[in-house]
């Protein structure tokens, strides 16, 4: 019969042999790893991860982007602008309110503090929950210029039909005119000559709140205009001012021709009126008035 000392030393494993263990074990987890990251290498590619990185400049991811965006910022506002029960500045109203209109006399010095701490914070709330985000808009501007050389909605101005003309939402507008303080490229309104005669007024496409350099752009069902034109246009700002600007359209124009009305200090944000000679142009001729882009 073994002893209790040889039967203790079976139990041990020489250090030698726990060094190869380890190494077997080393190696054999590193195998797993390198499995496991190219399963999930095959998994990416098979899903069109890659594919999708390449494509973020199209038009289709573009517009994407703008709608998920814009909904977001329907979210934030609705915190804090909705008036219903998911809105937190009206919460915090409400525990003011209770605050003032529950406390004691014994309470009031404190209980003044705590209101005014509480109307302190509803005032916060624009400030603070409002711009959350601006980071999402700044960093689509620095993605563009670091990328395209040029600024996001110069980038997506609609110059080129079908490619850089994304449609928009008018949350996704709002929100990107409040962080970055600028309108994106959008048609304002435009004119069509029919039946002999211009209309004396534009027909609204796209309202735009802030001033800004706007531009003409020349459509037509003919491709390019066989005809002078020559616009007498009274441009209306946002304190509702106005001053006349003309544009003229040369022979021979072709579609997608643009023309900047005014100087670089001439800014609107529409055109009230348009004053064009019936002998201007041939039917189809259309103008169009569009925030200028850049590029």
């Amino acid at each position: 019969m073994a002893s209790k000392k040889e039967k203790a030393s079976e139990k041990i494993v020489p250090q030698e042999e726990l060094v190869e263990i380890e190494a077997e074990s080393t190696e054999s987890q590193g195998v797993l790893d390198q499995v496991v990251e190219e399963g999930n290498e095959a998994t990416a590619l098979d899903t069109g991860f890659e594919v999708s990185i390449m494509a973020l400049d199209s038009k289709t991811q573009i517009q994407n982007i703008a709608t998920d965006l814009g909904n977001a910022w329907d979210k934030v506002k609705a915190t804090y602008t909705s008036g219903d029960s998911s809105d937190s500045k009206l919460k915090v109203s409400n525990a003011r309110q209770t605050v003032v209109t529950q406390m004691t006399t014994s309470e009031y010095d404190n209980a003044e503090v705590l209101a005014k701490a509480f109307r302190d914070v509803e005032k916060k709330i624009d400030s603070t929950v409002k711009p959350v985000l601006k980071g999402c808009c700044d960093a689509l501007e620095t993605y563009t210029k670091n990328q395209h050389a040029k600024k996001f909605r110069d980038k997506w101005n609609a110059t080129s039909t079908g490619t850089n003309d994304p449609t928009w939402p008018a949350n996704f507008r709002e929100l990107w005119r409040l962080m970055v303080n600028e309108e994106l490229i959008v048609k304002v309104a435009h004119v069509t000559k029919a039946s002999g005669s211009w209309p004396a007024t534009m027909t609204s496409d796209t309202a735009i709140v802030l001033d800004e350099n706007l531009e003409i752009r020349f459509a037509s069902s003919a491709g390019t205009s066989t005809d002078e034109i020559v616009a007498t246009l009274v441009l209306q700002k946002a304190d509702l001012t106005t001053s006349i600007q003309t544009v003229t359209i040369p022979v021979g124009t072709t579609v997608g021709t643009r023309f900047t009305i005014g100087s670089s200090s001439t800014k609107g944000i529409t055109i009230t009126n348009v004053s064009i000679a019936t002998d201007n142009g041939v039917n189809g001729d259309e103008l169009q008035l569009w925030v200028k882009s850049a590029a």
